[in-house]
Order: C-alpha cells, then structure tokens, then sequence
C-alpha cells in the first residue's frame, strides 16, 4: 500500500508539471481555436485600482493619457480604496484631462473597489490595471480587436516581468512566468483562460456581474466569463511591464494572499471542476489550478513514503538522496529557492483557506 501511496504521488507530481504542458501543447495542435481579430474602436473605460499609490500614479495616468485610441471614446477611472497619502490629491490634478477618480473613504480591498468602480463606468468594454502596469503604446488597442469575436468575453494581456535589480528573487519569477504564459497561450488556444494577469485585462461589461469581495477578482471573472458561454483569450501583442519584488519575503506574502484568495475563487465556481459537463476546461481548472495549489502535500507525502520505503530497494534509496540535495540546494541557488519559498506559501495558502482566512485587503509590495 505506502508503494501504492509513493507512485501516486510520482504521478501526479510528474503530471501537473510536466504531462499536463505536453498534453495542453499537444490539444491546442489538434484542436485549436483562432481568435477573428479586427481594428475596432467601442466605448472603452480604463478602471485603476490604487491604494496608497503616491509614488507611482501620476507616471501611470500620464502614459494613459498618451495611449493610442481615440480620446473621444476612452475614459480613465481611479478608484482609490482608502488612501491615506497624497494618491487622490495627485489624481485631483489631472481631473482636467478628464480623469475622474472615485475615493472610496473605506478600505474593502480590490475586488472592492473593482465592484464599484463598474458602477460608473461607461464603457462597452471595461480594462482593469494596477497602478504600476506599464502599457505600451497599442496594448489597449490589441486587446480590444480580439472583441470583434463575439464568442470572445475577456481578453488577458501578455505581462512581462522586468528584473530591475537582477535579484535571484526575480530571476526566479521570470522563469515561473514564461512556464505560466506558456501554459496560458495553449489554454486560451484550446478552450479558455481560467485566470488573467490582474495587473491587465480587458472585459465586456455586459458580461461583469459583481464579485463577492473575498474573492480575487482576475481569477474569478474568468470562470464567470466562460460560465456564461463566451471565451476568455490571451493576446501576446498587447505587452504590459511590471517589476518583480526584489526580496523573497515581499514575493512570498504575495503569494499567499493571491493562493490564499484564489483557493476561495476554485471553491466558489467548483461546478466547473466538473470534465463530465465542462471538458477540456474543467480539466484546465483540475491540472493548473487544483493540483497546482494541492502540491506541498504532494511533495511532503512523497518525501515521507520514500523514507519508509529505504528498506524496499536502492532505487528509493537514491531519489530520497537527490530529493535531499534538491532542497538544500535552495537554501544557495536562485531557482530551486524560488520552488521551494513558492511551495511554503501554498500550504500557509491552504491553511488559511482550511481556517476561514480570507485576505480581503491587498497591500502592493514594492
């Protein structure tokens, strides 16, 4: 039976980093879906969401001002969940270019604020940003054309991850994210996203239904979206920047807020886990999502049975060793630390959701 137990966990191990890529790659060739792309121009509303912000929104609203779409149909919301510094005197001041900024006077956190800044919003299409996204010039423009497909209902960019300070920290997650986005561009190819970047994505408004605040919004919208028949894409062209954390611990408890929040999101839309009645997507859900967060208990459970199974052979002897020096090694090397902090964070992420936490207000690490 604990040899039973030790492959199981091989497998899925083997399987969610490695079998579900090639099985994704392999479905987006044989099945792959094209996006009817076309230059359109609707109404379009650019929702920032910011708190305690002052260092970097008046750079922020300045590149959003110079984007290239037409002024007449493109309106900038900062929705500013309770700042305390000089965040809404500084929006204030460009209210002449017609920004216009809702300060909320209580703090309630992102999808919050998200909720309320939809309100007003008069958009067609409506664009959420963080404060600290960097645009490029036609980024708005080439997430809007894939809407010319009316079985498109969201579109994610395609964020790049700049490594400033040319820490391990964010070497690490830079080689995380070109996994992640290569997992992405196929689940779009092939079904739909189950999640965007939160930094930038772009969603018609007839199909956004407000967000229990709990929730992280990027993550839930996306099951919503394909809930309702329509699909979710990734656009490579429209290229947004941000900066990795340069400390471990910053990205770390950024990790466990966004795994802590998103487990809640899984088990909110959990009917879509369902492959008999949501196919490839709820397999996309299962592979990326649940197992993906389900891993620290793997990796435990695997390196436990293997002490147990010493006596059942050299073989096991051997992978217990290489187990043993992999983690060491990340106590020096850049990536396997990177591995290893981001599966510590998964299970605090999972103790959290089994105790209730929910980690409603986010604070930007910079």
């Amino acid at each position: 039976m604990m040899v039973i137990f030790y492959w199981t966990a091989v497998i899925l191990i083997f399987y969610t980093y490695f079998g579900y890529p090639l099985l994704i790659a392999l479905m987006s060739v044989l099945y792959g879906k094209i996006v009817a792309k076309q230059w359109i121009y609707p109404r379009i509303s650019l929702i920032i969401a910011a708190h305690n912000e002052e260092k970097d929104i008046a750079k922020k609203l300045r590149d959003s001002l110079n984007l290239d779409y037409p002024q007449d149909k493109y309106e900038i919301v900062v929705v500013s969940d309770g700042s305390t510094d000089n965040t809404n005197d500084i929006v204030r001041n460009f209210q002449d270019s017609g920004i216009r900024l809702l300060a909320l006077p209580e703090r309630k956190g992102k999808t919050s604020a998200q909720n309320e800044a939809v309100k007003s919003a008069k958009g067609d299409i409506l664009i959420f940003s963080d404060a600290t996204t960097v645009f490029q010039k036609d980024t708005i423009k080439q997430m809007v054309s894939n809407f010319a497909d009316n079985n498109v209902g969201g579109v994610g960019a395609e964020l790049i991850y700049v490594n400033k300070n040319k820490t391990a920290t964010g070497e690490g997650t830079g080689l995380y994210w070109k996994y992640e986005k290569f997992l992405r561009k196929k689940e779009s190819e092939v079904s739909s996203l189950i999640g965007v970047s939160g930094c930038a994505y772009a969603i018609r408004k007839s199909l956004y239904e407000e967000i229990d605040t709990s929730l992280i919004s990027d993550f839930v919208a996306a099951q919503m979206i394909y809930s309702k028949g329509k699909r979710v894409v990734f656009e490579s062209e429209a290229i947004v920047y941000e900066e990795t954390n340069s400390k471990i611990k910053d990205e770390f408890k950024m990790r466990v807020r966004v795994a802590t929040r998103s487990l809640y999101g899984l088990w909110y839309m959990r009917k879509l886990l369902n492959p008999f009645k949501y196919g490839m997507y709820a397999v996309q859900l299962i592979s990326h999502k649940l197992l993906r967060y389900l891993m620290p208990l793997f990796l435990v459970f695997l390196f436990l049975t293997n002490i147990v199974l010493l006596v059942k052979g050299f073989g096991y002897r051997v992978f217990l060793l290489v187990q043993i020096v992999f983690y060491l090694s990340a106590l020096i090397q850049g990536v396997t630390k990177y591995f290893c902090t981001m599966q510590i964070a998964l299970l605090m992420a999972l103790v959290n959701f089994l105790h209730g936490e929910k980690n409603v207000l986010w604070k930007p690490q910079r």
